[in-house]
């Protein structure tokens, strides 16, 4: 795809064993982690495209603080699992952040 890329990046360290875990803990409760800056502004794209691995089953940390952040500034977005799990828990993490009602597949 030709297009901008941003990677949303945690000022959390999830590396080793004990990371993993803590990953998938604040994932499962649904917690946000502080971000680094974010150099492209959302509102300036008709289309963005997360794409996420989940953790623990949900929307990873990171993400859904962006998600929470940007809530206002996001036009329309597709919401893409690179995990193998469901899609549908995917957007499930998405509506929840952002409050914004998904559409079907």
């Amino acid at each position: 795809m030709k297009c901008d890329i941003e990677e949303i990046k945690s000022k959390r360290s999830y590396a080793g064993p004990t990371g993993y875990f803590s990953g998938g803990f604040r994932a499962a409760r649904k917690k946000l982690d502080e971000i680094e800056p974010i150099q492209k502004d959302p509102a300036k794209y008709d289309l963005l495209i997360l794409a996420y691995p989940l953790s623990a089953g949900k929307m990873p940390p990171a993400v859904r603080a962006y998600t929470v952040q940007n809530k206002t500034k996001l036009k329309n977005v597709a919401v893409v699992s690179v995990s193998g799990s469901g899609d549908e828990k995917a957007l499930d993490g998405f509506e929840e952040a952002t409050g914004k009602a998904k559409a079907g597949f």
